[in-house]
């Protein structure tokens, strides 16, 4: 799916632990019908005011903080997090391709920051 539509759903693990079972982070196309996943307690991404008319290198940027925050804040195993990211067109081309939005994003961030190649 196109990264101008993802939501990003997932729960950190306390909270998760009532459905084992299911999975704990979920990315999925912004709609209102997603109550499927209802028991994952935080979403972000087109949900949020301001997503659709953002930059995609901003856009980029945002879902890798929050992947970090899921993993290393909330627990989300890394792994499952890294496949459900791989739904997103921009991702998949930023892992297989070193191109696209998420490269510039970490680029952005890189000479941001004053990073040494």
């Amino acid at each position: 799916m196109e990264m101008k539509e993802v939501m990003v759903l997932w729960s950190p693990t306390e909270w998760h632990s009532k459905h084992e079972g299911k999975p704990q982070i979920r990315i999925v196309r912004h709609a209102a019908n997603n109550l499927e996943w209802n028991y994952l307690l935080k979403s972000m991404g087109a949900c949020n005011s301001g997503w659709w008319d953002a930059d995609p290198v901003d856009q980029a940027g945002h879902l890798l903080a929050l992947f970090t925050q899921a993993v290393g804040r909330d627990g989300v195993p890394p792994k499952e997090a890294h496949e459900e990211f791989l739904r997103i067109r921009e991702y998949r081309e930023w892992i297989e391709k070193q191109t696209g939005p998420f490269r510039e994003a970490y680029w952005r961030w890189r000479d941001s920051v004053g990073v040494a190649a």
